[in-house]
């Protein structure tokens, strides 16, 4: 087999003379990405010996952040433009299905063997002079050229059940079918997923949620029987993709907005009592829990108030996540056209007296001021008053009663 043409750059040229002796090799996604010939967002090696000192030694040539995890025998390197992974060549050992691995140092030909997917077992060579050979001891170019997904091994499922929502994904990203020995262990599988930690199962959520066809991975997920695995509770129907579905683009999702954020509070909005039920399965921090119950409070508001005034909508708007603004923006078209300019309506959105410009009315901070800050903000909200001159009369009114 010839040597192949992988993209150059000057970190890959950095590298190639950083290590020179041990085996080091391009592994894993970014093989399988370059033979589809997809392009490479990232890179994927792997190396015998010290992966710690080795990128230490390179961190400041290249300037990036670097993120050691010293139980997995890994380090992340990144830069502005691309991300590189960095394994030790590593045996793995399982003291229970769904747990993080025990791992040890082995060699390369070692460490293929405990991947997930023949197509992420292939290696090539960072030499001196170029890229080698790949070399493909586990039979995955010939999987990779037929479009199958195939495990290892019989316990790959089991040591890791998310390795499942994984081979899901890259069914339906890459046009992939799964083989059907693997399709019939992944069903069994299922169970295990509940032995995975609380962020992991988010992790696998907030995963899905990036891709493509969103649609389609939740679609899988539920015909091969995994849903109550993930999702704990939260029903599947296909009604809420067709009512909600529109509401979340397929092209134009503003960047700033987390797609797995929405897609939870879709599921949510139709089943609000199993927010915690879902916050505790996914170990959501307090503050994303907390942004998703005042959207849906919001929302419930909103539907029975049948319309809220501007000046409170937008009040209550900036309090939530900008997801939850957003899918209540999608909802209500009269709010706008333009989630870019609404979006700076909320942001703008204060009221025109502050603290700070009672005091020239002889009050200081305390009790009483936050009571007439208070008073302030109700009227704004009712349209009482639109500029710092009028808010002062008001409170001089306001001051007067109170007295």
């Amino acid at each position: 087999m010839s040597s192949v043409n992988l993209p150059e750059n000057s970190i890959v040229s950095l590298l190639r003379k950083e290590k020179r002796k041990e085996p080091f090799f391009l592994v894993g996604g970014s093989v399988r990405d370059f033979l589809l010939q997809r392009e490479l967002k990232d890179y994927d090696f792997l190396l015998e010996g010290d992966v710690f000192s080795f990128v230490s030694r390179v961190k400041d040539k290249i300037k990036g952040k670097v993120i050691f995890n010293k139980r997995l025998l890994t380090a992340t390197l990144k830069t502005n433009e691309v991300i590189l992974d960095f394994t030790t060549a590593r045996k793995e050992y399982y003291c229970r299905p769904g747990a993080l691995p025990l791992v040890t140092p082995t060699s390369w030909q070692e460490d293929l063997k405990r991947r997930d997917f023949t197509i992420n077992a292939m290696v090539i060579p960072l030499e001196e002079e170029g890229w080698g050979k790949i070399i493909d001891p586990l039979g995955g170019k010939d999987d990779l050229a037929h479009g199958i997904i195939r495990i290892l091994h019989e316990q790959s499922f089991c040591d890791d059940p998310t390795r499942i929502l994984r081979a899901i994904r890259y069914q339906n990203r890459l046009g992939f079918a799964i083989a059907k020995d693997t399709l019939q262990n992944l069903k069994q599988n299922w169970p295990y997923l509940k032995n995975v930690s609380p962020r992991r199962r988010l992790k696998e959520w907030q995963l899905l949620c990036a891709e493509e066809d969103v649609m389609k991975n939740m679609q899988d997920i539920f015909i091969l029987g995994g849903w109550s695995f993930l999702m704990d509770g939260l029903s599947f129907a296909q009604k809420v993709w067709a009512e909600q579905g529109l509401l979340i683009p397929k092209s134009g999702f503003p960047k700033t907005l987390r797609p797995w954020y929405l897609y939870l509070l879709t599921f949510l909005v139709k089943e609000p009592g199993k927010l915690e039920n879902i916050s505790t399965y996914w170990g959501l921090y307090p503050q994303e829990k907390e942004g998703l119950k005042q959207t849906l409070l919001l929302l419930l508001e909103q539907k029975q108030l049948k319309g809220l005034k501007r000046r409170y909508l937008l009040r209550r708007l900036k309090e939530l996540p900008l997801e939850g603004s957003y899918y209540l923006f999608r909802q209500n078209p009269s709010w706008g056209e333009n989630w870019n300019s609404f979006s700076q309506e909320i942001l703008a959105h204060k009221m025109p007296i502050q603290g700070r410009d009672l005091l020239c009315l002889g009050l200081e901070p305390g009790p009483e001021m936050g009571r007439l800050l208070q008073r302030l903000e109700e009227g704004y909200q009712e349209n009482l008053f639109n500029t710092k001159k009028e808010g002062l009369e008001l409170a001089k009114r306001l001051l007067k009663e109170e007295n």
